[in-house]
């Protein structure tokens, strides 16, 4: 008996998900805010995480800097709501989108963000910190930020260390 087997040949333009933490990609954040048209004038708030110290972490790529990677992402979705969508945009950050937020809102869910990552047994043990800076308000504002969040600090932004 022959078994036949189909073979399917993603392109990495496919991917959309970061294997070791289970966010969005980079990849997926644009697509996302390429199609974000919001006339509706309704609040949304990006947060953009970055993990201090993150050389000192490890080997980027290496296993034991994937977990913590990992569960950073499992802390950072328990504390938002599940129409929050969260990205990795870089080795060392991550962005999370929270449609229908006020400034309020998310100033609550970066510092919920950043008190559950001090208590997470695998965080504190390697030392991981965070920081997070959110920037809210209409659409397009927001939505620049997330394309260059390296950019956020110049926002008028709240920044939690």
């Amino acid at each position: 008996m022959a078994l036949g087997f189909r073979h399917s040949k993603k392109t990495e333009d496919d991917v959309i998900v970061d294997r070791p933490t289970g966010a969005f990609n980079r990849r997926r954040l644009d697509r996302d805010l390429a199609a974000d048209v919001d006339a509706s004038g309704l609040p949304i708030a990006t947060l953009v995480l970055h993990v201090e110290n993150f050389e000192q972490l490890g080997k980027p790529g290496s296993a034991s800097v994937d977990r913590i990677l990992e569960r950073i992402v499992w802390v950072v979705k328990a504390a938002v709501r599940t129409s929050d969508t969260v990205y990795r945009d870089s080795d060392s950050s991550f962005c999370v989108r929270m449609p229908k937020t006020t400034d309020e809102e998310a100033a609550t869910a970066a510092e919920r963000i950043q008190s559950n990552i001090e208590s997470t047994p695998l965080l504190t043990d390697s030392k991981v910190t965070v920081s997070v800076v959110v920037v809210a308000g209409d659409s397009g504002q927001v939505s620049n930020t997330a394309r260059r969040p390296d950019a956020a600090a110049g926002q008028e932004a709240i920044d939690y260390r």
